[in-house]
């Protein structure tokens, strides 16, 4: 039963990190792409789509010391790293 509480947590916490990494790629798009290119905006559900796909084809298998890692680590790290990409592209927005 412990084995299916920490399931559900995976995917419950995974949940507002695929939401937020989707925000991210709408707005990085919306700042470099859309004015670039003159095309249309992505939404957050295309966006989400779109980092599925991008993740599931750049996988690669965890290293041995990344095993290590708690659960609670990688998540707070993936957030982490979206919102400095977010910061860093706004920053980059600002010069175009």
């Amino acid at each position: 039963m412990e084995k299916f509480g920490q399931i559900m947590a995976m995917i419950l916490l995974a949940i507002p990190v695929a939401i937020i990494n989707g925000f991210v790629f709408c707005k990085l798009w919306v700042w470099f792409i859309v004015p670039t290119f003159e095309i249309q905006p992505l939404r957050i559900i295309e966006a989400i789509g779109i980092m599925f796909l991008l993740n599931f084809v750049s996988a690669e298998a965890p290293k041995k010391s990344d095993v290590s890692y708690s659960f609670g680590y990688r998540i707070s790290s993936r957030i982490i790293y979206a919102l400095l990409v977010l910061f860093f592209g706004w920053i980059g927005s600002q010069f175009m």
